[in-house]
């Protein structure tokens, strides 16, 4: 009764693919530097204003301008709601949609660290347009019917549209790919397994975990193959 594939759940972190994702469509490279330090701003908070500070993982601050590349490699919080605000929540929102989100996102500064629900299905499909070279394609089951002569009988109209351009689909792929490969990347462990039986195969990923501890998220990718996975609880309250 509860499809893991369309439930909706907060993505955490891995809704850091568009925010720099748009960074770069706003030609912002992975080579520029944010510095990661505390800061804090006034939000809305069901009708009530309010200080909202992001923090990190660690509940530690470098105070250190850290290129763009590591800091999603590292998913370092500061950096990504700062460049939400600098590249606007509304741009960014429409970005991810543009990608293949189709959930209603929230366009509030906490949007950029994965605020608004998605489901795994569309998170997975809005990855794939980042390692087709920006193209968004319809996500669909069967590809084509045939009959017993080799007939096409069937196959879907799909949609395939030019969603972000070339540059910043191939600079989020080495965005991606650093997860593994940068120093503190939150994926580096898994290098450990892949290159001694895979090699120089490209692979990349990013981890999610939602504020409560209640989702964790992994988006793995490859020239050729995109997969999710999501674990969690059926009820929010089980956390980690």
């Amino acid at each position: 009764k509860y499809d893991k594939v369309t439930a909706m759940r907060q993505p955490g972190s891995t809704f850091k693919l568009f925010v720099y994702a748009e960074a770069m469509n706003q030609d912002i490279t992975p080579c520029d530097t944010r510095q990661d330090s505390y800061f804090s701003m006034k939000v809305q908070d069901h009708g009530k204003e309010v200080t909202w500070a992001p923090h990190n993982a660690d509940g530690r601050f470098s105070n250190a301008n850290i290129t763009l590349k590591q800091a999603f490699a590292m998913s370092i919080n500061t950096i990504a709601v700062k460049l939400g605000q600098e590249c606007g929540i509304d741009r960014i929102a429409k970005t991810a949609h543009d990608m293949g989100i189709k959930s209603e996102l929230t366009a509030t500064p906490a949007l950029a660290l994965g605020a608004s629900d998605v489901n795994l299905l569309e998170l997975v499909n809005a990855y794939c347009t980042v390692i087709d070279d920006g193209i968004y394609n319809m996500p669909h089951l069967v590809t084509r019917i045939e009959d017993r002569n080799g007939k096409v009988i069937y196959e879907p109209k799909l949609k395939r549209e030019q969603a972000i351009p070339y540059r910043s689909a191939y600079l989020m792929q080495q965005m991606l790919r650093a997860g593994l490969t940068e120093p503190g990347g939150t994926t580096a462990a898994l290098w450990q397994y892949i290159h001694p039986v895979l090699g120089k195969t490209e692979f990349g990923g990013k981890t999610g975990t939602s504020n409560n501890h209640s989702d964790a998220w992994f988006v793995g990718v490859t020239p050729g193959l995109v997969a999710g996975a999501w674990v969690g609880g059926e009820y929010r309250s089980i956390h980690f």
